[in-house]
């Protein structure tokens, strides 16, 4: 079971390193593509831009994963994406509900996640 996550904007890279740093591993290439810095083949031949195949990140489970142990990844990989995330780039709505990337929608998302909101 593999699951491919783009981080648009984000260095892939450092996010790699700071990822496995937090215990989360991950790989930046396919698998038969192992330490290559190009955009994953696989990736562009399902239509993916190059951007968005750049800015992508492979996570692998097993069997023996836990649901505990898959939603403490995505406790720790919130909590490396979400401070570098740049809201700024997010332009307000007339609507009154929190937009995805505004502060009270990030906060209410760290919250249920339950991270410090940052």
């Amino acid at each position: 079971n593999t699951s491919n996550l783009a981080f648009v904007g984000l260095n892939r890279q450092a996010l790699l390193m700071a990822l496995d740093q937090a215990g989360i591993a991950c790989s930046s290439g396919s698998a038969c593509a192992s330490g290559s810095s190009e955009p994953s083949p696989v990736l562009l031949a399902m239509g993916c831009t190059k951007e968005l195949a750049r800015a992508s990140l492979r996570f692998s489970l097993g069997r023996d994963n836990t649901l505990d142990e898959v939603d403490e990844a995505a406790r720790r990989i919130a909590a490396m994406v979400w401070p570098l995330l740049d809201l700024r780039a997010c332009r307000p709505k007339s609507s009154r509900a929190p937009r995805p990337c505004s502060t009270s929608w990030r906060r209410g998302v760290m919250r249920r996640a339950g991270l410090p909101p940052g």
